[in-house]
């Protein structure tokens, strides 16, 4: 889903560059992120939270 936002988004920008803006969100906090992975384990589950690319294998 966001592969596919993003790909609008950047279709919009090119097509409307003055009427389009791209919104990028801030980074989750490490406490954020230390919150999701309790949730996440507490269902029996692993999320590796040390980087995006760790986050997205796990």
């Amino acid at each position: 889903m966001l592969a596919a936002n993003r790909a609008v988004a950047e279709f919009l920008a090119r097509r409307l560059p003055n009427l389009a803006f791209l919104r990028r969100h801030p980074a989750p906090s490490g406490k954020q992120l230390n919150d999701a992975k309790k949730l996440i384990a507490a269902s029996g589950l692993n999320l590796i939270v040390e980087t995006a690319g760790t986050i997205q294998v796990s």
